[in-house]
């Protein structure tokens, strides 16, 4: 009697739970304002795109440069923006010029250090 009880329980267990109503149908909203274009300069993205090549292609560590590329969007995106706010044009020059992981380096030291 007892394994019936409990083969009863697990069946009622096991059956699918009831299809819910459909949800009404919300009305159309109005499409959300595009956001506000970057206020970044061509100077910047050409800096930050030189920056992101040379570094992935310097890179030896294949790991690290598969992640680099797979993350190359946002780091030209955040270089990018990092220039347009804080660098200043020998930095940029210096960054779009660089051809080798030392000149990044070298261009750092135009930056100066990260507050935060």
């Amino acid at each position: 009697m007892r394994i019936a009880a409990l083969l009863f329980v697990a069946a009622c267990d096991l059956q699918p739970p009831p299809k819910a109503a459909p949800a009404p149908a919300a009305p159309a909203a109005p499409a959300a304002p595009a956001a506000p274009a970057s206020d970044v300069t061509q100077a910047c993205l050409d800096a930050a795109t030189n920056f992101a090549n040379v570094l992935i292609t310097g890179t030896t560590d294949q790991t690290q440069r598969a992640t680099l590329e797979q993350d190359r969007a946002r780091l030209v995106k955040r270089t990018a923006d990092a220039c347009t706010t804080k660098w200043s044009d020998d930095a940029r020059a210096c960054y779009a010029a660089a051809k080798d992981v030392k000149d990044l380096e070298s261009c750092g030291k135009l930056v100066g250090p990260a507050k935060g």
